[in-house]
């Protein structure tokens, strides 16, 4: 999945690897809390395929998992599109009589769509009634003014105030590397777990952390990734993680983009930070960013950085 501006409005793009034989999903976090029961709803976005697709595919509510009794009746539509063409996806539904939130996400799945090489979603909307009406952004949906700002303080000159303690502690070494960005990384040794990271508090939405990672001298099990939503270093934010990849021996001996992205469910103290699974290999990591949204723009400094700072 990739970011991308799609007829000037911010979308994703999924390049298809490998075509689908079965289903072709995606979701993103929903808080439940929103719709009312028995009531209707418009569900509208617009769709760009590379292939003429002329098939059908399903919305919907369930958890996370994809577990649970939908929420909504006669949840089917009919998707056509051709290719390179904007196709506007319009659904009316009904919410059912008993509603819970617990971890739910709006579905948008078809297997039609899995043949295509690549697809854009965007101008997602969901609003109370049977009227399709132009696209605006949510009331509290701050993404948009804060696309591309980064949340994270010092990310390039790691002033230790700004850091966990592991920054000064022993844990992480300034061992002279430099990331490909040029800024200074810092590296940890055959030892597991204690993540190097910056609490900040965050509101509840979607976020993407990421950081230049090094990985060296991984055996077959040894992973990192990024940890968030829990309650070390002051922690008090819960999340649901969306896309968060383990780097592996063959990520291994090059500077890898790496991001994780997951919803933030309460407001709250957040720390997101790499950790080595096992006491083993070595890690290096450098120009760290958490910024609102799906996708991981190209670093900046947060707006607040001092730009006289040495930055290697």
């Amino acid at each position: 999945m990739d970011d991308s501006w799609v007829n000037d409005a911010m979308g994703v793009v999924f390049n298809n690897s490998k075509k689908s034989t079965s289903w072709w999903v995606t979701q993103y976090p929903f808080d439940m809390s929103r719709l009312k029961p028995n009531t209707f709803y418009t569900i509208s976005f617009d769709i760009q395929t590379d292939v003429k697709i002329n098939g059908n595919g399903t919305v919907d509510f369930a958890r996370g998992d994809s577990t649970g009794t939908p929420f909504i009746g006669s949840n089917g539509v009919k998707i056509i599109t051709e290719p390179g063409g904007t196709t506007h996806v319009v659904h009316m539904a009904k919410t059912k009589g008993n509603i819970e939130n617990n971890g739910q996400a709006f579905y948008f799945n078809s297997k039609d769509i899995g043949q295509a090489n690549w697809v854009k979603i965007f101008n997602l909307m969901i609003v109370e009634g049977t009227q399709s009406i132009a696209w605006a952004a949510a009331p509290e949906d701050d993404d948009v003014k804060q696309k591309g700002v980064n949340l994270l303080k010092s990310s390039a000159y790691w002033s230790p105030g700004d850091w966990n303690i592991r920054l000064t502690d022993g844990s992480w070494v300034d061992d002279g590397w430099i990331d490909s960005l040029g800024h200074k990384a810092y590296g940890r040794k055959n030892a597991a777990w204690g993540g190097l990271g910056q609490t900040i508090y965050v509101t509840p939405g979607i976020y993407t952390w990421s950081a230049q990672i090094y990985v060296d001298n991984f055996a077959d099990n040894d992973f990192v990734q990024a940890y968030m939503g829990d309650g070390q270093y002051n922690g008090t934010a819960q999340t649901i993680s969306i896309s968060v990849p383990q780097l592996r021996k063959g990520d291994s001996d090059k500077w890898v983009n790496y991001s994780a992205t997951f919803f933030v469910k309460n407001a709250g103290n957040l720390c997101v930070r790499p950790e080595l699974n096992n006491a083993h290999g070595e890690v290096h990591v450098g120009s760290q960013k958490l910024e609102h949204g799906m996708v991981a723009t190209p670093w900046t400094p947060a707006p607040t950085d001092d730009n006289t700072q040495t930055i290697t």
